[in-house]
C-alpha cells in the first residue's frame, strides 16, 4: 500500500508510464508553473518536452526512483514470501 501511495505522490503520468518527480521545482519552472496554475504535472512534463532535469533537480528525481524501486522491491518480496508462506501451511495440513 505505501508503495501505491508514494508512487501516486512521486510520479507523474507521461504518454504511457509514468516519471519520477522530485518535491522543489527549478527557478524556470517556478516561473512556468506560477504562470501555469492548476496544471497537472503530467502537462507540465509534456511542455518541458519530457525533460524532467528541467522541472526538478536530478537528485531529487534519483532519489524518489531510487525510493519507489526499493518500495517495489520490498513489496514484491513480500508478497511472494506470503504466498510461499501459505502454500506451505496448506501443504502441512
Amino acid at each position: 500500500m505505501a508503495y501505491f501511495m508514494l508512487r501516486a505522490q512521486f510520479s507523474c503520468p507521461f504518454y504511457d508510464d509514468r516519471m519520477s518527480i522530485g518535491w522543489t521545482y527549478l527557478p524556470a519552472a517556478t516561473e512556468y508553473v506560477a504562470k501555469n496554475a492548476g496544471q497537472s504535472c503530467g502537462l507540465l512534463i509534456a511542455d518541458f518536452i519530457g525533460d524532467t532535469d528541467k522541472i526538478w533537480p536530478r537528485t531529487q528525481i534519483f532519489a524518489m526512483w531510487g525510493l519507489l524501486l526499493l518500495f517495489y522491491v520490498a513489496a514484491v518480496t513480500f508478497v511472494a514470501m506470503t504466498v510461499v508462506r501459505l502454500m506451505d501451511h496448506v501443504r502441512d495440513n
